[in-house]
């Protein structure tokens, strides 16, 4: 006999084995299921460390929904016996009734396990889902505000331009009649100046026709003169008194 089999570690490496070897059939298979060599408590108590270290509350409710789906009892080894009576319907043997009760008091609980964790995962994911759409809507109503606020900027953005254009009109406008008024203020002080350019030609003029006329009247008054020296009798004398009274007067 091969003591060694007895083990405790031997058992344990045996059981890591066959669910690793489990597990990769599973996976092979596309099943998600997966086995677990562990004690029910073992796995609790990972599922609770799992929850105490989770970065957010929806890591940790999962990991403890998953402590709620350990929690049931486990299934006790009723032997092949209890099992034939208990498929042949015959669970009030009394030698095994006992028995084949307490497997279907673990087979019972582990079904409630399963159904309070599954309940609390439908309501996890219905949570979830709910406050996906919130963020969606939220989202969504974030999009639709910001969308009004472009339009609320691009329309006062607008306004702006077709005020300052207006501005810029309005001030060309004044700069074109303060140009236009100087422009007329010019022009009058021009049309001044060449009045009283003219009038002062016209005033030189006037004074050189006098002195013209001045001056051609001695030269003639001269000449009258000079002839009526010459002249004899009445008539000389006569001009020689009109000139020299002339230039008394």
């Amino acid at each position: 006999k091969a003591r060694e089999w007895n083990d405790t570690g031997l058992l344990e490496g045996w059981r890591v084995a066959w669910a690793e070897a489990a597990n990769a059939a599973l996976e092979a298979e596309g099943h998600a299921g997966r086995l677990d060599h562990r004690s029910l408590e073992a796995q609790r108590a990972d599922w609770q460390a799992r929850a105490d270290a989770a970065p957010d509350p929806r890591t940790r409710q999962r990991a403890l929904i998953e402590v709620v789906r350990l929690t049931y009892i486990p299934q006790p080894s009723i032997g092949r016996a209890a099992w034939a009576a208990m498929a042949k319907g015959q669970d009030d043997d009394p030698r095994f009734a006992d028995r084949i009760q307490e497997w279907r008091a673990a087979a019972a609980s582990k079904v409630a396990a399963e159904t309070d964790a599954n309940r609390l995962t439908a309501a996890l994911e219905a949570e979830i889902a709910a406050e996906r759409e919130r963020e969606r809507d939220l989202a969504a109503a974030e999009a639709r505000r910001e969308a009004e606020e472009r339009e609320r900027l691009a329309a006062q953005a607008a306004q702006q331009a077709a005020d300052e254009r207006r501005r810029r009109e309005t001030v060309e406008q004044w700069e074109a009649l303060r140009r236009e008024r100087i422009d007329r203020a010019e022009r009058r002080a021009a049309r001044r100046e060449e009045a009283e350019r003219l009038k002062r030609d016209q005033w030189e003029r006037e004074r050189l026709e006098e002195a013209y006329y001045a001056d051609e009247w001695r030269l003639q008054r001269d000449r009258d003169l000079s002839e009526g020296l010459l002249l004899d009798g009445v008539l000389g004398e006569s001009l020689r008194l009109y000139w020299l009274g002339d230039e008394r007067q």
